[in-house]
């Protein structure tokens, strides 16, 4: 047992997320062990009592942690904060499903814009290579922008060989303003579609979406890739939406 001057006071240690989690396990431990006081030495009771007044300090400084990390109210934190408690006594795994489900929904995202079925969904053949006034490129253009990028960002994250050899921006942007074919325009929407899906493997099936992807630096995991494929595209949507609304072609 400690000394009486080396208890640890809770209210010193930095509230990080990981100290929160640890102060719960250290809590319901105190709590799975209190019957041990009834028998215990003088002593002894005077340690456990100390430990029991330490652990309910840390209980409530979890409590709010949990608040202030991840902006919930009192009644919310609460729910939360039992929940892995619950998850903890039961030994439940503690996984990152929730995060993956929500990367799957976030690959054709249309809670906060439209997405892209719908976005280059009835554009009429005549409009698919018309300049609208004061944007720079065409519909046509920007979806097979959002092809190139997409399957270059996709090679990335399954090519264990990937070379980044193409050029900014000539290689990114096709040159002509109108598909050369109407197959053409079906073909682009088809490889936009089939890419996502791989996306969505990704995100399902990855051992570890914060690895790094085969020829990753720093920040460069797979989970960035999720985020920067969908970022780009929402951006490059809006862009065909707006198109779109200035040619007429948008209800």
């Amino acid at each position: 047992m400690l000394a009486d001057d080396h208890v640890i006071e809770p209210r010193s240690v930095p509230a990080t997320p990981d100290r929160c989690v640890l102060l719960v396990i250290s809590h319901m431990i105190r709590e799975r062990v209190s019957g041990l006081k009834a028998g215990a030495s003088n002593d002894s009771r005077v340690q456990a009592s100390r430990a029991e007044r330490v652990g309910r300090d840390e209980a409530r400084q979890a409590g709010r942690c949990e608040r202030r990390l991840v902006h919930l109210d009192p009644h919310q934190a609460l729910s939360h904060h039992e929940t892995l408690s619950r998850r903890l006594r039961d030994n439940s795994p503690m996984t990152d499903q929730p995060l993956r489900e929500q990367l799957v929904r976030f690959m054709d995202w249309d809670e906060a814009h439209v997405g892209f079925d719908k976005a280059i969904d009835g554009i009429p053949a005549q409009l698919r290579g018309t300049r609208a006034t004061g944007i720079e490129h065409t519909i046509w253009q920007l979806l097979e922008h959002i092809r190139i990028a997409q399957e270059d960002i996709l090679d990335f994250c399954v090519n264990d060989k990937y070379r980044h050899t193409m050029k900014w921006p000539e290689d990114y942007w096709p040159k002509n303003p109108a598909p050369p074919s109407a197959e053409a325009w079906e073909q682009s929407i088809a490889a936009v579609k089939r890419d996502r899906a791989q996306f969505v493997a990704l995100a399902k099936n990855t051992a570890d979406l914060y690895a790094l992807v085969p020829t990753g630096k720093g920040h460069q995991s797979y989970f960035r890739a999720l985020l920067l494929v969908n970022d780009h595209n929402a951006y490059h949507l809006g862009q065909i939406v707006a198109v779109r609304r200035a040619l007429g072609a948008w209800s």
